[in-house]
């Protein structure tokens, strides 16, 4: 999971972001934005191809490499 913020919003999404592609071990990354309720969960897929969900308030955040869930309002609860 990576915490976005103005000033490393650019390289996170960018160069890191393919960094993370190119490891075969990395199965899921989340993009977490820190000032807004707003993550990019990319997943993995069979055929190496990355599936990338956008989340907001209301939804559920679901890692199957763990497994584990939560809800993405309560990841942001701390900062409001």
């Amino acid at each position: 999971m990576e915490i976005l913020s103005d000033s490393t919003a650019g390289f996170d999404r960018g160069d890191k972001l393919r960094a993370y592609y190119a490891l075969a071990s990395v199965e899921e990354i989340v993009l977490a934005d820190a000032r807004a309720v707003d993550e990019q969960h990319h997943r993995r897929q069979d055929d190496g191809t990355w599936l990338v969900r956008m989340l907001g308030p209301g939804d559920t955040l679901r890692l199957e490499s763990i497994p584990a869930a939560s809800a993405v309002d309560a990841l942001y609860a701390e900062l409001g």
